[in-house]
């Protein structure tokens, strides 16, 4: 939210230790779609949801975005951890800048079994589940399965 300009004006994603650049942005330019991989094997990607527009946070446009990100499994802690925490980066000009309604929704590939309330479901090889979480600036993810770190459940 608030003005960018497109000079040093950037967001990051931190996974972990890994900060992410997902791109430059300008208060008055859709960016559409943007992609990369980190050097720790990271993919993500950003995609403008619409045109900038004046939806509620004062005189300046705003604009959604979507960004996803694929983490590979060797990068969860032993305990199936991830930390993820969001950042922004304007120019010395601006004097703020932020995030708002942030969504994470996350899906997993499980294991062909998993215990629900101590008993075992099957899970067939293709299924996956989605589930999100609502909230602020950071978000502790942690796994189901213990070290596999494939069944994600978070908290923020």
């Amino acid at each position: 939210i608030d003005r960018w300009d497109n000079s040093e004006d950037c967001i990051y994603i931190w996974i972990n230790n890994v900060r992410i650049q997902i791109g430059m942005f300008d208060t008055n330019v859709d960016e559409g779609t943007l992609e990369g991989t980190s050097m720790d094997g990271i993919r993500w990607e950003r995609e403008s949801l619409a045109p900038p527009a004046q939806i509620g946070f004062g005189s300046a446009l705003d604009q959604k975005h979507r960004i996803r990100v694929n983490v590979p499994n060797r990068l969860y802690r032993d305990n199936g951890e991830l930390t993820v925490k969001l950042e922004t980066h304007v120019g010395s000009n601006q004097a703020k800048s932020g995030w708002d309604n942030v969504k994470v929704t996350y899906i997993f590939a499980c294991d062909r079994r998993r215990v629900l309330g101590g008993a075992e479901e099957y899970i067939g090889e293709e299924e996956e589940e989605e589930d999100h979480l609502d909230g602020d600036e950071m978000l502790n993810l942690s796994s189901d399965t213990g070290r596999s770190g494939r069944m994600l459940r978070g908290a923020l």
